[in-house]
């Protein structure tokens, strides 16, 4: 459970979340005092237990705005277009790879757990990635996932859709690779499908080559002769943009 709240002592806006798993808010919490300070994640504020009664760990971070679900649904056409998702795919490889430098996997890489600045704190173009009580460190969790499950979401922001799109997101682990990536990316640049591939192509220990997945989206924005304004399809004024 998710709540917006007022911290009294500095005056702002936060998120608070509640997880009656207090093992779970927890291992959320101590994840976000791990990457304070990294561009793109939200500040942590505080934590606590309660005790009394139904146990529940709770925790507070500074408030953000929408998810790229409700921006995606927004939308014209219930999509964003390719320059505005090219954008933002740079952006969340960048978060991935900053998160797994400080030896974190998150675990749940789904359109959910990305979300915008405000428009009013000039953070609108900036993707943050929330939500880490599914993440875990050491040498065991795989990086790939993280990856593989970020192309889904850079598909999902272009079509609005996804094969196995319904209520809960971690269902859809079993039919993934059911879908070919053919049929999955069609009508799309060739580079989504090569991305994916090149995903799943990893080993389970693999560190992926976050650089070259970032090239493979940057060609696409320069083929497509887009101007680098970070200017994204949420944002009030912006241009008309291609929706193929």
């Amino acid at each position: 459970m998710v709540y917006s709240g007022f911290d009294t002592v500095t005056n702002e806006q936060v998120a608070i979340k509640y997880n009656e798993d207090v093992d779970r808010a927890m291992r959320e919490a101590d994840c976000y005092k791990h990457i304070q300070g990294l561009e793109g994640f939200p500040a942590w504020k505080s934590d606590w237990l309660d005790l009394r009664g139904k146990h529940y760990g709770g925790l507070a971070i500074g408030l953000l705005g929408p998810s790229l679900t409700t921006l995606v649904k927004e939308a014209e056409g219930k999509k964003l277009s390719l320059k505005t998702t090219l954008q933002a795919a740079d952006q969340i490889i960048t978060r991935i790879e900053a998160l797994h430098q400080t030896g974190l996997v998150h675990r749940d890489v789904r359109p959910e757990n990305f979300c915008i600045g405000f428009k009013e704190s000039g953070k609108d173009g900036t993707v943050y990635m929330i939500d880490f009580d599914k993440s875990k460190g050491g040498s065991s969790p795989s990086r790939r996932d993280d990856m593989e499950s970020a192309g889904y979401v850079f598909v999902y922001c272009l079509t609005g859709s996804l094969p196995w799109l319904g209520p809960l997101w971690s269902d859809s682990d079993q039919w993934k690779h059911k879908i070919s990536l053919k049929d999955l990316c069609k009508g799309l640049p060739a580079e989504f499908k090569t991305y994916l591939s090149y995903c799943r192509s990893l080993e389970y220990t693999d560190k992926p080559d976050y650089a070259y997945c970032r090239r493979l989206f940057r060609d696409v924005f320069v083929r497509e002769g887009y101007e680098e304004d970070d200017v994204y399809d949420w944002m009030s004024g912006s241009p008309p943009s291609n929706r193929e």
